[in-house]
């Protein structure tokens, strides 16, 4: 049945397949390559296969803790357990992603909407409200900006602050 999914899904089972079995070579079947790790994670988040993502990413971060892809690999698996309503684990994954030493990015400053929308759905709407401000000071280009500001006049309308509401709906 999941081949109906996409081509993309027979590509992950492909690569999949093809680092089991390694043609005959169990070392290279063991050590698939960090390339090799993040095209399956890609591919299998995309076909929404998140069972799959979030095994090989957690592989990925064990086997290449300083690899280049390593925060790209961290935003997509806090969205990854987002995605499965596993949102005590998005938000632990996403402070991890926004406290992280590295140069800041852009997977860093979508980490604090996703990790907003993680507090939001835990009811921690303070926590929230004090990431979404973060979020919104960070950038002006962001396709959350707009969800952004109307998450924070709700959060002033629960607050009773009508007047800081109305301004964010704005």
């Amino acid at each position: 049945m999941i081949f109906y999914r996409g081509r993309r899904a027979i590509v992950v089972l492909i690569i999949g397949w093809g680092l089991l079995a390694g043609n005959g070579d169990r070392s290279s079947a063991e050590t698939p390559s960090e390339g090799q790790m993040v095209a399956v994670a890609v591919g299998a988040y995309e076909d929404k296969l998140y069972p799959v993502v979030e095994s090989q990413i957690l592989e990925f971060l064990k086997k290449f803790p300083e690899s280049r892809h390593r925060l790209e690999m961290t935003y997509l698996l806090g969205r990854t357990y987002f995605r499965q309503n596993k949102f005590d684990k998005a938000r632990e994954t996403f402070l991890g992603l926004i406290n992280d030493d590295a140069v800041d990015t852009a997977d860093q400053t979508n980490g604090l909407f996703w990790l907003a929308e993680s507090c939001g759905q835990l009811n921690r709407w303070k926590e929230a409200k004090a990431y979404y401000l973060e979020f919104v000071g960070r950038t002006s280009d962001s396709p959350f900006l707009e969800k952004s500001f109307y998450a924070l006049g709700l959060i002033s309308f629960q607050e009773k602050d009508l007047t800081q509401a109305e301004t964010y709906f704005r």
